[in-house]
Parts: C-alpha cells; structure tokens; sequence
C-alpha cells in the first residue's frame, strides 16, 4: 500500500501540486468573502448615520437678511436673475422696505409653458408665504422668457390660499388684468401676459 502511494505521488506529482493549490485557493477566497460580508455588514449599520447627515444639510435655514432670503428662495426654484428695488427705483437695502421684486429667466430655460406656469406658482408663494419677509414685498414680477410675464401685488397675495396649483393660478392672474399695466401703486400691480398665446 505504501509503495501504491508513493508510486502516485511520484507519477502524479503536479497532479497533487494543482490539488493542493486549488484547495488552499478555495480556502483563501471563502476567508476574503467572508471578510467583505463582514465590512458590508458593518457599513450597511452605517448608512443611515451618513443619510440623516445629509437630510441636515438640506434643510438648512434661509438667511435671516431680508434680501439675500429672496435672492435664496427664488434660486431654490430656479437660477433665475433676481433683482430688488425699493420704492423710489433703487437698489434695495435691507432697510429699505418694502421691497420690488424682479425676476427674469434666461432663453431655454424651460422645456414647457407648464414648467413656466408652475415656476411662476412657486416663486410667488414661496415669497408671499415666507413668515419673515411678510409686508416686505410690494410686489413681484416674473418673466419666463418666451412664455408668459406676471406681476403680482402685496394687496392681492396677502390674502390668497396657495392651493390652487400653477395653472389654476396663472388663470386667476390673467383675470386680474391680462395686460401690463404699471398705472397703479406697486402693491396692486396684478397682472399677467402670455408671451406665448398657447400658454393658457
């Protein structure tokens, strides 16, 4: 019997040195597999630690400067041109209250006259709804560069119901006045007009 064995291992000598090689490969993998489970498994406690990081940083808190507040509002809908003026056309200060607010996009900004319609609904009530910049605003207009221009009063947004959704609310300004119309004090300029005749 011992010398069957030692006549296969003599004949069979690279044979039992793969063996050997693919046995301590296998080991070898199963180890590092079972290694990585354990750093998944560590990390995937993890996780939830680095997402209520970022849910924090998301919800950071508007500038308490009245100005850079509207400037911060209107760029988290849109990078859009912001411009505010106080009562006798110049540039604002942060005293100088209250406030005209103009807002212009650039061409292409918007694939639709939908996305311009509810543009124009978040940045008024965004605006309008803010507790901090209450009785701050005279008035905002918006221009969605190729679709529609709207102005909108302090007198008439202090009392609207901001659940009207933006087509709904760009009709209800095209009832105001659906032509431009700057006659009157700033905070009853309400008025809207379709750039494109389609944007209803």
């Amino acid at each position: 019997m011992e010398k069957i064995k030692k006549s296969f291992l003599k004949n069979h000598s690279i044979l039992v040195i793969i063996i050997i090689i693919v046995i301590v490969s296998f080991i070898g993998s199963l180890l590092i597999s079972s290694k990585k489970t354990n750093i998944n498994s560590h990390s995937i406690t993890k996780t939830p630690i680095k997402s209520n990081q970022t849910t924090n940083s998301s919800t950071e808190s508007l500038p308490s400067n009245p100005l850079e507040r509207i400037e911060r509002i209107v760029k988290n809908v849109g990078d859009y041109e912001v411009t505010i003026w106080d009562m006798n056309g110049n540039f604002a200060t942060e005293n100088s209250t209250p406030y005209e607010v103009i807002i212009n996009s650039g061409p292409h900004q918007f694939s639709s006259c939908f996305h311009a319609k509810n543009s124009l609904y978040e940045i008024m009530k965004r605006l309008y709804s803010d507790p901090q910049l209450k009785g701050k605003i005279a008035r905002v207009q918006f221009t969605a560069w190729g679709y529609l221009k709207a102005s909108l009063g302090y007198d008439d947004a202090k009392d609207l119901k901001w659940d009207m959704g933006p087509s709904n609310f760009w009709r209800s300004i095209l009832q105001y006045k659906n032509y431009e119309d700057t006659s009157v004090p700033l905070a009853q300029q309400t008025w809207g007009v379709k750039i494109d005749q389609n944007c209803n």
